[in-house]
């Protein structure tokens, strides 16, 4: 069924002002109904004082673009509703001809958004190349509490100057183009100089390259705090280039920039010299590079070795006809600073730059480690994707490859309503405690949680306790047989040993029926139970159960 492509008339916007703050109005913007798509389009259109306006989007529903949301020369600030659930869609639609835009939003002046889920496919399945484009000089683009899903290039791009980028609370996700992963990015500069870039309190997994892509623009300052990211960085890796100050502390950067090569340097953060720009120097210059744990699965690396070629050919620059190749291979990234075996051995590679501002003393590298975690729900590992970029050296513009995206539910349209991917660690690590002031590494909305080896659990049940139905839906019951009263303590843990349940319960000597729910993703569970004994406690029992 088509859709209608003619703007609304101000009759048939569903939306009501209401007046606050004197000059501030708040203009609630109702669903897309039926067939229709634009209310968002035109509530701003038509507003009479954008600049001066909320525009907030009701909880759960979905907001159909005709064409990109453009502004330009004021404070375009949309925000979701107050209260729970899910956060409004924005979504491009498609034309007649079966088209949606280049961009979602088009900013030529500020923007501030706050709840929304901005979803970067199409009706029919297309996906726009960049969800933000700025355009206009000294803008501050503001993303609080947002979700952003899916971009073929970048989520962020800068094509102006002296632009402030603040991302937080925000999980930002499947930036990726599948045959041709250098595309991918969370924000690329364009090569413009900017003021400032900041993520903090976020999780990015799944996109392909940079996090920043800057060029040759002079970067003020840029921020990246409590930050997790997962699986990512399949072509790049941190580059700081010719930011004059960054804070990059007390992240997870796990299975990120995972391939490096065996004939240059190649840290996790390049820096490149400015000489002399403008007002700063290179003595102007410091990173604060502290309290990160940075850690990649060797399955990542086993199939390079496995699947790559064992000699690849580079030509220098300067060898135009091609007269000077140097034999190299791809390899798994090791080195967080610097490549440490070549920087006293004889070759034409010079050592990174950022060497220099370390031995300088313009480099904080306290407490980087590398550390494996157990996470309670991460996407699963794309390693069909990456042995199919692999052994495909690389290059795979003229294929269809397996799918690099991470989505819980491909037909849903915005949030899942359970199985949410979730990166809470075990509270054993060190991660746990390494961010500044005693405090978990990554973001700040998954915590640690207890952690119970599966080793500490005895899985042959006994003939004291049995548990029925088993597999079970929605609610089982445990059964105890005790020669005894005693005091029992029951524990359910998932197979990578968090905690689900505990429950203590007095039980009388003969059978005992406990009725027991989790509230938990279908899968296999472990139980055990005990008595609480503060002398001599003993096992029960214990075995495996599945929630259907």
């Amino acid at each position: 069924m088509k859709r209608k492509l003619y703007l609304l008339s101000i009759i048939g916007i569903l939306f009501s002002s209401i007046s606050v703050f004197g000059q501030k109005t708040i203009v609630v913007v109702e669903p897309d109904p039926g067939i229709e798509i634009g209310a968002l389009n035109n509530a701003v259109a038509n507003a009479e004082d954008p600049g001066n306006t909320i525009f907030e989007l009701k909880r759960g529903g979905t907001y159909y673009l005709n064409g990109s949301l453009s502004h330009s020369g004021y404070t375009l600030h949309i925000r979701a509703e107050e209260g729970t659930g899910q956060r409004p869609v924005i979504q491009p639609a498609v034309d007649d001809l079966g088209a949606s835009p280049e961009n979602i939003i088009e900013a030529g002046g500020s923007l501030i958004l706050e709840g929304l889920y901005l979803y970067g496919i199409d009706e029919l399945g297309g996906k726009p190349n960049r969800t933000i484009v700025v355009s206009g000089d000294g803008n501050r683009i503001v993303a609080n509490d947002c979700y952003f899903d899916y971009s073929n290039q970048t989520f962020f791009r800068l094509t102006s100057s002296n632009n402030k980028v603040f991302i937080t609370n925000s999980i930002l996700r499947n930036s990726i183009r599948p045959e041709n992963p250098n595309n991918g990015r969370i924000i690329d500069t364009r090569g413009n100089p900017t003021d400032s870039l900041v993520i903090e309190n976020c999780t990015m997994y799944n996109f392909s390259t940079s996090i920043f892509s800057l060029g040759t623009g002079i970067i003020d300052y840029i921020k990246m705090n409590h930050v997790t990211i997962f699986q990512s960085g399949i072509t790049s890796y941190i580059p700081l280039d010719a930011t004059i100050k960054a804070d990059i502390t007390n992240n997870i950067l796990y299975n990120y920039a995972y391939r490096a090569t065996d004939y240059e340097h190649q840290p996790m953060f390049t820096v490149d010299s400015i000489f002399n720009a403008g007002e700063y120097t290179d003595a102007d210059r410091f990173f604060n590079i502290s309290n990160n744990n940075w850690y990649t699965d060797p399955v990542f690396g086993e199939i390079i070795d496995e699947y790559g070629a064992d000699t690849l050919v580079r030509y220098e620059p300067w060898d135009t006809e091609e007269t000077n190749p140097i034999p190299w291979k791809y390899v798994a990234r090791t080195d967080f600073f610097a490549n440490q075996t070549m920087l006293d051995t004889s070759t034409t590679i010079p050592p990174p730059v950022l060497i220099h501002f370390i031995n300088n003393g313009q480099t904080d590298t306290t407490n980087n480690f590398k550390e494996p975690l157990i996470f309670d729900n991460p996407p699963p590992l794309n390693l069909d994707y990456w042995t199919f970029f692999v052994e495909h050296n690389y290059n795979i513009r003229e294929f269809d490859p397996p799918t690099p995206f991470a989505d819980e539910d491909p037909i849903l349209v915005g949030e899942v309503a359970t199985g949410s991917y979730t990166f809470n660690y075990n509270d054993n690590s060190k991660s746990a405690t390494a961010a500044i002031g005693g405090e978990p590494l990554g973001d700040p909305r998954w915590i640690p949680y207890p952690y119970v080896s599966n080793k500490d659990i005895n899985i042959n049940s006994s003939k004291n306790t049995r548990v029925y139905p088993n597999p079970f839906t929605q609610k089982m019951t445990l059964e105890i047989q005790s020669d005894v009263e005693s005091s029992v303590k029951i524990m359910i843990y998932n197979l990578v040993g968090k905690e689900v349940l505990m429950k203590r319960e007095n039980i009388a000597k003969g059978k005992n029926l406990i009725p027991l729910s989790i509230s938990a993703p279908s899968g296999i569970y472990m139980y055990q139970v005990s008595t609480e004994s503060l002398t001599s406690p003993r096992i029960l029992g214990a075995g495996r159960i599945v929630k259907q």
